[in-house]
């Protein structure tokens, strides 16, 4: 993103090509790029006793994910060319913004599955794994 924001000042400083960019369209560019930033610049976890709840950026994007509806987690490693931002990928959705570990979560009755991609992926599945053994417990 900042590499692309580079290349549009620098055209813009230049006046690169045929048809070179003008500063409205340079403000334009740059308020959109501001927008992308400002929602994805980070995904924030939450965990309750009964949800978890993930929102990217300043909280326009989230989800949340019941405890009772997860059957188990565990650590896992993305490929890279998964990428980063809301994908759907061989093992289902994944929401991350950097790196590629991630904790896989399946869910009770489904073959379906939902990856969170974390720096920590080990702290992540032990918070999520006490919440469901509490909630097992109490049943």
């Amino acid at each position: 993103m900042a590499f692309s924001m580079f290349i549009l000042l620098l055209s813009f400083l230049y006046s690169f090509g045929d048809n070179p960019l003008d500063l409205s369209m340079l403000t334009i560019l740059y308020a959109f790029f501001g927008l992308v930033i400002l929602i994805f610049y980070g995904l924030f976890i939450e965990i309750s006793e009964k949800n978890i709840t993930l929102k990217f950026g300043i909280g326009l994007i989230r989800r949340s994910i019941d405890i009772e509806t997860i059957e188990s987690v565990e650590c896992v490693r993305n490929k890279w060319w998964y990428g980063w931002g809301i994908r759907l990928t061989p093992h289902g959705w994944m929401w991350n913004v950097s790196g590629l570990d991630a904790v896989e979560i399946k869910y009770i009755n489904m073959d379906k599955k939902f990856r969170i991609g974390t720096d920590d992926s080990k702290k992540l599945k032990e918070e999520i794994q006490k919440r469901i053994n509490r909630l097992s417990k109490k049943r």
